[in-house]
């Protein structure tokens, strides 16, 4: 790649182009090469920029690239001249990285620990915050990490109740964390022995119930007193933006765990603009989104503990990678019908028990952003792109079909029922 008096020569996508098989990204004859198609001409950066942005915002499917924003290597000898640029920010010693196109917001999330001690939670909390750190180094926004994650998933261990009334420890410790390197976190789900602050435990279920539904065979404890999943979302100045309590239970946990039963889904004001949390099973019920989506949210982040053995064995016999379909496609489908992203993060663990992995970020038009295949502890980073979303939404238009007033379907939370059930 060269410059002419101030210029690069860099490549100038056709208007009338459009790629076949997504956007392709490499290093040809020392140009950058983004396509296909393409014609090169002598353009100064502030006309390449300029045209990359008109371009990005008028036609979605050229942000099938890794990362959805342009990150190209450059030689060395051409980092100066082009991070004088505002819109150029050097990432590293041979990289520049165009940021700023678009509203774009990188998230990071992560499998659950792997082989993490049962009730171990300062453990636990250790390696998360390394995760965290590591993922503010990055210049992530968000961390989100799996439900259960400070105590993994024991209710028939007699400590469990005692290690979950330590909450408002690791909460605050999150706080802080958070604080430290500004960045947004949801931690997880953090099981509590109260009702999360502002939430009114009248809507609450309060008694455990029938846990006919996907129960194991294991008897488990119930206590007097309920305890409660909560996810939080705090926001990197350390404050607590908003919190949602499980709602959808699962049927083991239906024995010692009280949903939030008909207390509304909220819709959370971040800094990364309005966005829903969800719990796991929640999943399962779409209209958990739609009340979501009908409020505003535009992100809807989903941290779970699902393992392959939630399918029953006379299910698994029909598939034996049941759960795993079901997680893939639901997670891309919730994406695709409610114009959102979805950013679920489930639970990892040792080979051979179960644990399903699976964690991935969504959105419309091109599914997984990013997929951990496998159940293993890793970390995943991801630049999305809010645009995406709002061209989702003014092609589908599933948002203003759900505002409007003759809307057909009637089981949303806020809406008064018309007809009376007999």
């Amino acid at each position: 790649m060269g410059s002419r008096n101030g210029s690069m020569v860099l490549p100038f996508w056709r208007a009338s182009s459009t790629p076949k098989s997504g956007v392709r990204g490499g290093r040809w004859g020392g140009k950058i090469v983004v396509s296909a198609t393409r014609k090169f001409h002598s353009v100064s950066t502030h006309s390449y920029i300029t045209h990359k942005q008109k371009q990005l915002r008028t036609t979605p499917h050229f942000l099938i690239c890794k990362g959805l924003r342009i990150c190209r290597k450059l030689r060395a000898c051409e980092e100066t001249s082009l991070a004088q640029n505002g819109e150029f920010l050097q990432d590293r010693c041979d990289s520049i990285v165009l940021r700023g196109c678009l509203p774009s917001h990188c998230f990071t999330m992560r499998t659950s620990l792997t082989n993490a001690k049962p009730l171990a939670q300062q453990v636990n909390f250790n390696k998360a915050q390394n995760f965290i750190r590591s993922a503010a180094q990055q210049g992530c926004d968000l961390a989100v990490l799996p439900e259960y994650h400070l105590n993994s998933y024991v209710p028939h261990d007699p400590g469990f109740v005692e290690a979950c009334s330590l909450w408002q420890t690791y909460l605050e410790a999150y706080q802080r964390l958070a604080k430290e390197l500004n960045i947004c976190i949801v931690p997880g789900t953090i099981v509590q022995t109260e009702t999360a602050a502002g939430e009114d435990p009248d809507t609450h279920n309060t008694l455990p119930h029938s846990p006919d539904v996907g129960t194991t065979a294991r008897s488990l404890p119930t206590q007097v007193e309920p305890i409660y999943n909560v996810a939080y979302f705090i926001s990197n100045d350390g404050t607590i933006a908003g919190s949602y309590t499980k709602k959808n239970l699962w049927g083991a946990e239906r024995l010692h765990q009280a949903s939030s039963g008909r207390a509304p889904h909220p819709v959370i004001d971040t800094p990364l603009g309005k966005i829903g949390l969800l719990i796991c099973w929640d999943l399962a019920f779409p209209e958990a989104f739609r009340e979501l989506i009908a409020a505003g949210a535009k992100i809807v982040i989903i941290p779970t503990f699902w393992k392959l053995d939630d399918c029953s064995p006379a299910g698994r016999k029909y598939n034996a990678s049941a759960e795993a379909l079901f997680l893939d496609s639901t997670v891309t489908s919730r994406a695709f019908e409610n114009t959102c992203a979805v950013v679920f993060c489930n639970a990892g663990g040792p080979a051979g028990e179960a644990y399903a992995g699976l964690s991935q970020i969504a959105a419309p038009f091109v599914g997984p952003l990013v997929r951990l295949g496998n159940s293993t502890e890793g970390m995943a980073v991801v630049d999305l792109d809010m645009e995406l979303i709002e061209e989702a939404e003014r092609n589908y238009q599933v948002r203003a079909d759900i505002a409007m007033d003759d809307w057909h379907y009637d089981y949303r939370h806020d809406k008064e029922r018309e007809h009376n059930v007999s």
